[in-house]
């Protein structure tokens, strides 16, 4: 069983959408305006796991940790060699190899980490931060 069918099995989510709407109150217009942009989505379930770490969580649930491992896992496959792009590779696996090749300090951040259970809350701070938008200082 590849990665992606693992993964498959390990975790599956509904989407909320997929649920009727009645929208005789014209609510689809505003319910669409509220839904988070795919960039606010980026690699969510791979963040969340850092998130957890960072909070102090010793024990990350098996889904999530098998999630986070497989994408670690086929990001760096992918940078070394973007030809092992295949059907089985997960999406946030080729965010994060993105993500690497644009991101200063992001692959030294996780650099020696194989899995979760070796991030620590520092390193799972720097790498959120690595992680976080550009946003300009407030002043």
């Amino acid at each position: 069983m590849g990665f992606g069918r693992q993964l498959e099995t390990a975790i599956s989510f509904k989407s909320p959408l997929s649920h009727t709407i009645d929208d005789s109150a014209g609510w689809s217009e505003h319910m669409f305006s509220a839904i988070p942009s795919e960039n606010a989505k980026r690699l969510e379930l791979f963040r969340l796991a850092l998130i957890l770490v960072n909070r102090g969580n010793q024990e990350i649930p098996a889904p999530l940790s098998t999630h986070f491992n497989c994408v670690l896992q086929q990001a760096r496959l992918l940078l070394e060699d973007p030809r092992t792009i295949s059907p089985e590779v997960i999406p946030q696996a080729v965010q994060l190899a993105n993500d690497f090749r644009s991101i200063a300090g992001l692959k030294d951040a996780l650099e020696g980490i194989e899995r979760i259970g070796d991030v620590s809350p520092d390193i799972a701070d720097k790498v959120l931060r690595s992680l976080e938008p550009n946003i300009a200082p407030a002043d």
